[in-house]
């Protein structure tokens, strides 16, 4: 997808595997997840960041509509869920399918907007479990609304696929410029991206999260 020079997006963008979501004390015994990927596949940036995996998909997924904003509300929501669902297209469903559900004691993942102190969005991961759980994603409420009001809105799809690229296990930010998960990168995931997800699903086992992850400044132009 061309970028559109005249536009620019500062977008914070914090990931959080936060105790504070949920979890015990210890982790979970489960059985191990199906294998969905394959090791190391070039082009990837395995080793610039940490990576877990969820146990199985798809993801049950809760959208809080109502904390979205009322003007335009249709079109954000499209447009999250496309950039949500970017992943599964590119890996042909193997990897980040998600299915609707309405009830939050049992969603896989809940995406909500909030009135957040800088823009952009943020992810946190629940813990407890050898592999990821209760994630959440937080758009701000400013954000998602003055990026549904640009061009065709790829700048806010960008953002949610971003986002879905930390829930489904990529941990922070690479340093090469060329990625999605990079903090100024394309606007659909590339082909590194997806090997570097697929190699998190390459074995069926899962790694505790690390306790606290944090982001870096994203723009999108």
């Amino acid at each position: 997808m061309r970028r559109n020079a005249t536009l620019l997006a500062t977008l914070l963008v914090t990931t959080l595997v936060a105790g504070s979501c949920g979890g015990s004390a210890g982790p979970t015994a489960l059985e191990p997840g199906p294998i969905l990927g394959d090791c190391l596949i070039e082009p990837h940036y395995v080793g610039q960041v940490v990576l877990n995996r969820w146990r199985s998909f798809p993801l049950r997924t809760l959208f809080l509509e109502d904390s979205f904003p009322a003007e335009n509300r249709a079109r954000i929501l499209a447009l999250i869920e496309d950039g949500i669902e970017a992943w599964a297209e590119g890996t042909g469903g193997r990897i980040g399918s998600v299915t609707p559900t309405s009830v939050d004691a049992t969603a896989d993942l809940v995406i909500e907007a909030r009135e957040l102190e800088q823009a952009g969005a943020f992810t946190t991961h629940g813990t407890g479990t050898p592999y990821l759980a209760r994630a959440r994603i937080v758009f701000d409420r400013e954000t998602v609304a003055r990026l549904a009001q640009m061009d065709d809105g790829a700048l806010l799809s960008a953002l949610a696929a971003h986002e879905m690229g930390h829930v489904l296990g990529i941990i922070g930010h690479p340093q090469r410029e060329d990625v999605l998960m990079f903090e100024l990168g394309p606007l659909r995931p590339t082909p590194a991206d997806l090997n570097t997800i697929g190699h998190a699903y390459c074995t069926s086992k899962g790694h505790l999260a690390p306790q606290t992850g944090r982001g870096a400044t994203r723009e999108v132009s």
